[in-house]
């Protein structure tokens, strides 16, 4: 009698859909490191004993899970790009000045900045806001160059 293939399925908008072995291990391999992580950064460690959830009387209690960025690299948990811890801090503290300094901005001047962030051309904002192209381009330059000095420590 022939071993039958063993069948893999995920579910996708709440049904069993059958996929390739290879698909299946892409789509648990995130799910199974986030469970690893969390049964890991348990406070017990019992070993292959079932907790009792008595943590002030059981002997194997810790004071603490310990915490480390080393365990969440093994785990698979690794910083987009290579970055590093600090280098996404000071990505965040940027763009919250940025954000504090676009907040300050005249409505009229946001409205520029906005559509030209979204990739519009000085035409159809000055379409959109109905003003003249000159006017745009030339608020769009300014404020550019405000930002960029409200901004000088940051780079």
């Amino acid at each position: 009698m022939a071993k039958e293939a063993k069948k893999f399925f995920v579910v996708v908008d709440g049904k069993e859909v059958e996929v390739s072995e290879e698909v299946y291990r892409a789509y648990k391999q995130p799910l199974w490191r986030e469970h690893k992580r969390i049964e890991r950064s348990q406070k017990c460690n019992l070993g292959k004993k079932r907790c009792d959830k008595k943590c002030d009387t059981c002997p194997y209690s810790k004071e603490g899970a310990p915490l480390s960025l080393d365990m969440m690299f093994e785990d698979g948990l690794d910083v987009p790009g290579g970055s590093n811890l600090e280098d996404m801090i000071e990505l965040k503290m940027t763009i919250e000045a940025l954000h504090k300094a676009l907040d300050q901005l005249a409505p009229d001047d946001r409205a520029i900045i906005e559509r030209f962030a979204d990739g519009e051309s000085d035409r159809q904002i000055a379409d959109e806001l109905d003003r003249p192209q000159t006017t745009v381009s030339y608020r769009r330059k300014v404020i550019i160059k405000r930002l960029r000095k409200e901004m000088k420590g940051w780079e």
